[in-house]
């Protein structure tokens, strides 16, 4: 019996599509996840979801990958509106090629909804799209650059006469909050002296014609004069320049929202904080004739990214097992109890926010406010009595 709503209806809809939105998501790329992750609640989402899709997979015969190939590993890509500004709109064709590249086929989607129905608390698990960057962009870039077919090597043609020639190109997809912390290097492979490069990150929409740190809601670090720039042109002192040769890593700490930036393996300290908890997308520019590799995770980092993240855990474990040494000496007083239940408050959020637990957090948060408005409210109406 169809287990389904009534046909016909929205949700039996909306359903089908989740699933051929899920099973074209990972028929596109097999499961990745970057090393330094793997000991997660983030990784353990990402298996539990290609669990899902191998299951049902391996129920019927997969089709051969209609990826074409070819010898020429250079293939530029440039996608623009009517208005000439680069947008989601200008990937409408692209992403739904890949959904009629990748859609099941009739027996596919049956075992699909077969184990999904038979396993309810997968359906929310298939709704959401945990994948991390793998490559560059490649559908909407600026015209100024090339991008390999593997989607890691980036050639710029500018000449850098002016900022007409910039180039910019973002990740292939967003970096979700819920893996805690994430890492990424370029390694500049060109030998050029301008060293008119810049790393950083950025929100979904940009202006691909404009240099990481120079858009609001981006944030960047240029190699010509070794400066931060935060959605402005005027840039502040950070760290050595850098150009042909170098290494240059950069890391979003969604636990105490801050980004840093690494250079040949050496941690350059915090860059930006307070970084806004919304999900970011890797992104470089160019602006002379230079080459970049990058690294999201596909072999090893220059920076030893492992033992960032496990002191990190460590710390953290040491505030909840040694919260009295993590802060000032406390008086018996009220004041003083209520600050070391703000303090544990506080770990207790870091510590979900770490392992992925991003919407529990948030909701922590939710309550522990609403509790503390119930709590001056209290304290105001007994001041009065």
């Amino acid at each position: 019996m169809e287990r389904f709503p009534a046909r016909n209806t929205s949700e039996h809809k909306a359903l089908k599509e989740h699933l051929f939105e899920f099973y074209a998501r990972y028929s596109e790329d097999p499961l990745f996840i970057p090393s330094y992750l793997m000991d997660t609640a983030f990784a353990q989402l990402l298996q539990k979801q290609y669990h899902i899709y191998t299951s049902a997979r391996d129920l019927v015969d997969l089709p051969e990958s209609t990826v074409s190939k070819t010898n020429n590993i250079w293939k530029p890509v440039c996608g623009r509106n009517s208005n000439g500004k680069y947008d989601e709109q200008t990937t409408t064709k692209a992403e739904q090629g890949k959904k009629d590249r990748y859609a099941p086929s009739h027996s596919q989607y049956e075992a699909l909804k077969k184990f999904v129905l038979d396993n309810p608390s997968t359906i929310a698990l298939i709704k959401q799209d945990f994948r991390l960057p793998t490559g560059w962009w490649r559908e909407v870039k600026n015209k100024n650059l090339d991008i390999s077919l593997n989607g890691l090597e980036i050639y710029c043609r500018g000449n850098g006469k002016d900022d007409t020639e910039i180039g910019t190109v973002r990740g292939n997809r967003a970096i979700k909050r819920q893996c805690g912390i994430y890492y990424f290097e370029i390694e500049v492979l060109s030998k050029s002296i301008d060293n008119d490069i810049a790393i950083g990150f950025s929100k979904q929409a940009y202006n691909f014609d404009r240099f990481p740190g120079w858009e609001p809601d981006s944030w960047g670090y240029h190699g010509e004069d070794g400066k931060l720039y935060a959605g402005q042109g005027l840039g502040i002192s950070y760290g050595p320049k850098w150009g042909s040769g170098d290494i240059i890593g950069c890391g979003v700490d969604y636990r105490n929202k801050s980004l840093f930036y690494t250079k040949n393996g050496r941690y350059l300290g915090k860059a930006f904080q307070k970084i806004k908890n919304v999900d970011l997308y890797p992104i470089v520019g160019m602006r002379t004739a230079e080459r970049i590799e990058a690294n999201f995770g596909h072999k090893p980092f220059k920076f030893d990214i492992k033992e960032y993240v496990a002191n990190g855990k460590t710390e953290l474990l040491h505030k909840i097992m040694y919260p009295e040494s993590s802060t000032t000496v406390f008086t018996a007083d009220i004041k003083s109890s209520f600050d070391f239940k703000n303090m544990t408050d506080e770990i207790v959020m870091e510590y979900l926010s770490h392992s992925g637990y991003d919407e529990t957090a948030r909701l922590l948060g939710r309550l522990i406010n609403t509790k503390q408005e119930v709590d001056q409210i209290s304290k105001h109406k007994g001041n009065m009595k």
